[in-house]
């Protein structure tokens, strides 16, 4: 399978479900794509602005099949200088994204990481299991292999993760040995390539009207809130959440853990700016903090914290 770049810059649906959605947000992506974790800010301030009226419905699309086969020559990555060049080009796509990475992870995990596959299973079995926990489970995937250095590629770690985000892992192990994760990867790959994809992200924008629009690559938060307040007419309700350190820390507490990244987008404000009211929160033992990779996640107070 030839690689699909890691990210450019800016049929087979599945049925509309709750009436209450005026969007269905079909984001194909990858656990170990780091554009896709540079997005998790745009994805997390559309839940927040818009609420269930956009539906986000996960798909998988297979990043790294094989290291060894890997050819990506928009970014100069083959199976030869793997590691080495997929850590510099984490490192380069965080100071753009501003979200944290530890690119430490392909020096770590050289001798036996060999595919994104694995995690990518991983999800799809928990999404037999409940799509709003699989959902969770991806972003603790994300977190624990790009900015914590986790090895997400290996089994234990996904049924930890996945104990630890509140699946069943027996389930989760099953199913991925039956096939049935297998079978839906399969079809997620194919519906990736049905609808045009081209990079990671993939968004195909659907409208509960019938309108569907695709999306190849990063996409800021602004563009897509503008594309869908134009699709729906303007019958969205939008939500902008006020400034406050109560509203941050009922933020953080929500999540779980959140980058300064996704303060500053959430309430369009510079990276500095939430960084210093974020820290700011932990002096005065409002919020938690811990390191993740060439960053910081912050976290409730009461959540357990790694040394800094």
């Amino acid at each position: 399978m030839p690689a699909v770049p890691l990210c450019g810059y800016a049929g087979g649906m599945t049925e509309p479900g709750n009436t209450r959605h005026l969007f269905e947000l079909f984001i194909f992506t990858d656990p170990f794509c780091t554009w896709c974790w540079g997005s998790e800010p745009v994805l997390r301030k559309t839940r927040e602005s818009y609420g269930d009226q956009v539906r986000f419905v996960f798909r998988m699309g297979g990043l790294v099949e094989s290291v060894k086969d890997f050819n990506d020559t928009l970014n100069k990555i083959n199976g030869k200088n793997f590691y080495q060049k997929m850590a510099e080009y984490w490192e380069m796509s965080s100071q753009r994204h501003k979200m944290p990475v530890d690119s430490r992870f392909f020096a770590e995990y050289k001798t036996d990481f060999r595919s994104s596959w694995p995690a990518c299973l991983a999800v799809k079995a928990a999404q037999i299991q409940d799509e709003e926990l699989a959902a969770r489970y991806l972003r603790r995937l994300r977190e624990a292999g790009l900015a914590e250095c986790l090895p997400i590629h290996r089994r234990q770690t996904q049924v930890e993760l996945a104990e630890e985000t509140g699946l069943d892992g027996e389930q989760l192990k099953g199913d991925i040995d039956s096939g049935a994760a297998g079978h839906a990867f399969e079809a997620d790959m194919q519906e990736y390539h049905t609808q045009g994809g081209e990079a990671f992200p993939f968004y195909v924008v659907r409208h509960m009207g019938g309108e569907e629009i695709p999306l190849n690559g990063y996409v800021s938060s602004m563009a897509l809130e503008k594309l869908l307040e134009k699709m729906s007419g303007g019958k969205l309700e939008r939500r902008q959440p006020e400034l406050t350190d109560d509203n941050v820390v009922a933020f953080v507490e929500k999540y779980g853990k959140v980058a300064v990244r996704e303060v500053g987008e959430l309430y369009f404000i510079p990276i500095r700016e939430a960084a210093e009211r974020l820290d700011r929160l932990v002096e005065e033992g409002r919020l938690g903090k811990m390191k993740a990779g060439n960053g910081w996640f912050y976290l409730p107070p009461t959540a357990p914290a790694a040394p800094a």
